[in-house]
Formats: structure tokens, sequence, C-alpha cells
């Protein structure tokens, strides 16, 4: 079979489709397909069998020359069939096809259809084309157009781009303000202080530090977001002469007082609170807060074991319940060892010769007494009830009896991950177990150790903490248990 040309006349509903021979053209209808979701596949297979070299589309235009809607839907269609670069596409002036078609089919006197209008108007087309000077040069290499990519239509229309120069004014404009929002978020963002909570580091700031060296060690510390922001702003605001030294900063503060600070040489002071009542793992979390490592502070703890305070003191068991309650304060140069030491020579001072001689009286050692204080804080917080409660622990003590108080084993749990329970196996349980814990269970106001020193005189061997926030005491264990009835419903529950 040889070469073939097909004609094309696109309408709304239905594409009208004519044939002609590529060497002796005589265009005739063809058929008619359904614009219906399948027409590419038909078309592919028309195109196949008759082996089409070109496909000549009309081109709808209006009386000026110009595209329509009609001829996008026409450009559309086209782009649907998927016609293959192997076959030429012609775009050819058509104008009232449809219209012709239907005058000579009327003049036949036979009856016809719709789809012969359009397969006639196709006609119509594909012998324009023919009869055209484009196809008397195209026919020439019709025999190699299998090699021969699709063109572009020469009898389209160009498109104009229209360059608005406003609208790409406006473009740069709101990239450049999202891009200046951005750094200034980034900028500003990083000025703040890090955290809301103070925690400490020491900074030490060598001679010849550049501004660069100095941001890296503050953000490596964790005191600032961001280093580039802090060399930024010593730059921006003319920040001269960061000097050498040791400096105790805090995440709390923002990049401008940390700035200030180190520019002005200023030895910074931090007042630490030690508060009563605290075990010592959550006093070492206070120390590492402000600024000494976990790994200093081990050491110090082991290096004050020869303070008097400690005398005779196992060298196993921790200082729980020594680390002395009250505030202090530290510079840079302070080492946790120091610190440490600084703590057990105030807990020292505290405890008076009357003190002393106190406890001799009730036949304890500073260490007996520091683990009966530490149980008597953690009972009652008010110092008026702690000698009465001293007085409860020291008869039991002193009597053999266990000293059954719940917050030892609760301690264990806490410290050890021991049950919660009176019925831990924990040495600290002294519901379960006679005798004093192993060690203190807190640190403690001064308050609790003069009450263990002075407990008050009575029999009293049992008491409870009521609802109401009263300690009630009893002699008998069924005064007790009446207190506990009446006063202690939803705490002992």
């Amino acid at each position: 079979m040889s070469a073939t040309i097909l004609g094309l006349d696109i309408g709304d509903a239905r594409i009208g489709v004519s044939t002609a021979d590529a060497q002796t053209p005589f265009p005739a209808p063809l058929r008619t397909l359904s614009a219906t979701a399948d027409v590419k596949t038909t078309f592919a297979q028309i195109l196949r069998e008759l082996q089409v070299v070109t496909v000549v589309v009309g081109y709808p235009r209006n009386q000026q020359g110009e595209a329509t809607h009609q001829t996008r839907r026409v450009e559309q269609i086209v782009e649907l069939l998927k016609i293959p670069d192997t076959v030429k596409i012609i775009w050819q002036d058509e104008s009232l096809t449809s219209v012709k078609a239907e005058e000579e089919l009327k003049s036949r006197g036979k009856p016809y259809k719709k789809e012969d209008i359009d397969a006639l108007a196709a006609t119509y087309i594909l012998n324009d084309y023919v009869n055209s000077a484009r196809f008397g040069a195209d026919r020439q290499t019709v025999q190699h157009t299998e090699a021969v990519a699709k063109p572009q239509h020469p009898s389209k229309p160009p498109r104009k781009r229209r360059f608005n120069i406003k609208l790409v004014l406006l473009a740069i404009a709101s990239t450049l303000l999202v891009v200046v929002l951005t750094v200034l978020g980034w900028y500003f963002t990083g000025l703040r202080a890090k955290t809301s909570d103070d925690v400490y580091s020491v900074i030490k700031v060598q001679t010849g530090d550049t501004t660069s060296n100095i941001a890296t060690k503050l953000q490596n510390e964790g005191i600032i977001k961001n280093a580039r922001v802090f060399s930024l702003y010593v730059r921006i605001n003319g920040v001269n002469g960061l000097q050498a030294g040791s400096y105790r900063l805090s995440s709390a503060q923002s990049v401008p007082q940390i700035a200030r600070t180190i520019a002005g040489g200023d030895v910074t002071t931090t007042d630490v609170l030690v508060s009563p009542g605290l075990r010592l793992d959550q006093i070492i979390a206070q120390l590492q807060n402000a600024g000494f490592s976990e790994s200093e502070i081990t050491s110090g703890l082991v290096a004050v074991r020869d303070h008097p305070l400690l005398k005779n003191y196992p060298k196993g068991d921790s200082l729980e319940g020594y680390l002395y309650p009250d505030t202090y304060r530290v510079d840079p140069q302070t080492t946790a060892e120091g610190f440490i030491r600084t703590i057990l020579d105030t807990f020292d001072a505290k405890i008076t010769d009357k003190t002393r001689n106190g406890l001799a009286v009730q036949g304890l050692t500073i260490q007996q007494a520091v683990i009966l204080a530490s149980i008597v804080q953690e009972e009652v917080s008010d110092p008026e009830v702690m000698p009465t409660v001293a007085q409860v622990f020291i008869k039991r003590y002193n009597e053999g009896v266990m000293l059954g108080s719940d917050v030892t084993y609760k301690y264990a749990a806490a410290q050890f991950g021991t049950p919660d329970n009176p019925s831990s196996n924990s040495p600290y349980n002294t519901r379960k177990f006679v005798g004093l814990p192993p060690t203190a269970i807190a640190n403690f106001n001064l308050a609790a150790l003069e009450a263990v020193a002075n407990p008050s005189n009575t029999s009293y061997n049992y008491f409870v903490a009521g609802d109401d926030g009263t300690t009630y005491f009893a002699t008998t264990l069924e005064q007790h248990e009446a207190n506990i009835a009446k006063y202690c419903i939803k705490g002992c529950g």
C-alpha cells in the first residue's frame, strides 16, 4: 500500500476524516469519528492501516485571521490524538467547509447524515491542501517522511508574550521582603535567652580568642542558641574588647546581656539555693545547673571525706543528709570540691555546743542524729511539732521497736526503685526492720536536728498527719487507730 494523506475536520462532537494517495492525490471522504474517550485508539489504527505520512487539519479562524475558541479546541483535540512524530501535521486554513459540504449534499437530492457532512468537509480541507503550492514542495520528500520529526505548523499564528515589568518588579520585591523577614526572624530569635530557667556554665575566654571563638564556646556549652547571631550582634552594635577571664553564665541570659558581661570583664557570681528536704541526687542536679559537671561533683564528694564533720563516717556511705540547706554564692573560680566544702563548713558551724551536748544526752552520735533529723524533716515541716515527732522516734529507737516511718521506704523507692509500699525488703523500710536506715534520707533544717537533740518530754508512741494538716499523737495503739479513723480519712485511705 502506498503512503496516504488524511484530512481532518474537527467539530464539537465528531471528526470528519478524508483520504488521498500521497502520489496521485484525489481526496475522498473516508469516515466520521465520534469524539469519545477511545477516539485516540481508533485514530491510531487508521494511521497504521493506511500508512499515513501526513495529516492535514482544518484550522478555523475568524474573518480577521485571529484564533478563536474553536481554534484552541482543535489544537487540544490534535494533542489528544497523540499523532506520532513520524507523521507530518499540516495546519490548513478552512472557512465554512461544513456549510459547503451540506449545500453539496443537498444538491445531490439524496438522503444524508451529519456524519456525511463532516467527512465531506474533511475532503474539502484535504483538497485545498493538495491544490496548494505547499503540497507541491512537500510531495518531493513524502517518501522520507518517516525520518522527519513533526514540524510546527507554519500557518498557526504565533502567540505574543507580553513582558509586564510591573509584575516582575512586584515579584522581586515580594521575594526580597520574604528574605528580609526570614533573616530578621532568625536574628532576633537567636538574641533571646536559650532557656527560661537558669542553667549555668563556666566559660573561659583566653587572651587572643576571637569573637567567633567565644561565640562557638558559648554555643557548645549550651549558653546561646546560635554562634553566628552572637558574632553578628557584637559586630553590629560595636561591642569592643571582649575580655579574657572566666565567666559563670546562664542559658536564661540573652545575647546582649552575655556580650555586655564579657565586654565589661565582670566577675559573675551566682547564688545557689539548696532547699531543705532534698535528696542528694536532687542537690547534685542543682549543682549541675549551677555549672559544675557531673564528674567534678563526683570527685568533689570523694575529696571532702577528710572534713572534720565526717570523722568516723563510713567511706562507702553517701553524703545523704550532710549538704546543709542554705543560699551559697559561687563565682567562676569556685570548684565543685570547694563548693561542697563550703556547705559542710556551714553545717558544721550550725551545730552548736548546746546541740552537741543534747545529742550526747540522747545517746546519739552525729551520724545517728543526721539520720533521725532527716526522717523528722520529711514527716513534718512545722518546727513546733518536730520535737514531739523526734520524741516518738527516739523512744521507739531506744526501746528496739520499729520506727514505723513511711517516708523511709518511699525514699528507697525513689532512690533505688524498690517497691513503694510497707512490704518492701529494702533496709531503709522502717515499717519492716528495726533500727535506723543505713543513711539519712534527705537534708534538713537546723530545727529538725535541734528537735532530735531536745525532744519533747512526753510518752507518745504514735502520731498521724491528719487531713487538716494537724499532727495527732497517741500513747496507745487503740488511741492511734482512733485518730486515724477520725482525722486521716483521705491521707490514710
